[in-house]
């Protein structure tokens, strides 16, 4: 029973040294007062979490009332070089209140926003924006609302950054007006586009963990 009893405790210890290793920062949730805003903030003194927090700071829309739309900025790491910040909410324009989603990443060591020439190489950027349009059009047909879609349009948005990323795709929107927004965004999957990722960022896609 004794020796049971220790294994059992050794057990907890580790589990417990594991779940609060170094790598782990605790976050707090802020909200606003006055507003329907809430937003993350880490836990930590360390360079890199500070300036998390003060971009994340920078995001809070100014002027919100309690009538706005619920609005969170939320931050969660990819990996342990690569972080998310994530807006969601919505705000008033026209006659309801239209979505909003918009994720930024930033990279630890060393620190800077992560943007296309970060993912893919510079010279196939433009072929990637042609194969996700090509993609898209496949999907949905000859659709009115991606006529104005253009090859370069979509590179400039790969290139400042505007996309998602998980374990299993990329994922971009091309903007489109809110009458086409149900033809808007588009998945794909890595491996299609493996051959145009930078060494350094193909290395660390494969560290992501798994997003729900």
């Amino acid at each position: 029973m004794t020796k049971l009893l220790t294994i059992l405790i050794a057990l907890s210890l580790t589990i417990v040294t594991a779940c609060s290793g170094k790598n782990e920062v605790s976050k707090k949730t802020i909200s606003v007062p006055k507003t329907q805003i809430t937003y993350e903030q880490y836990d930590s003194k360390d360079e890199f979490y500070e300036n998390l927090n003060k971009i994340i700071t920078s995001k809070i829309p100014s002027e919100a009332t309690p009538d706005d739309p619920v609005y969170s900025i939320t931050s969660s790491p990819l990996s342990e070089n690569i972080y998310e910040i994530k807006e969601s909410g919505e705000y008033m324009g026209g006659a309801y209140p239209n979505p909003i989603y918009v994720t930024t990443y930033y990279n630890k060591n060393p620190f800077k926003k992560v943007t296309g020439i970060d993912v893919f190489k510079v010279e196939k950027i433009n072929e990637v924006a042609k194969f996700i349009i090509d993609t898209k059009r496949k999907e949905v047909g000859e659709e009115s609302c991606l006529s104005d879609v253009s090859i370069e349009g979509a590179a400039n948005r790969i290139k400042d950054g505007e996309f998602s990323l998980s374990q299993k795709t990329f994922d971009i929107d091309f903007d489109l007006p809110h009458a086409c927004k149900a033809f808007d965004g588009v998945s794909i999957p890595w491996e299609l586009l493996s051959k145009n990722l930078t060494a350094s960022f193909a290395d660390e896609l494969k560290k992501f963990t798994v997003k729900k």
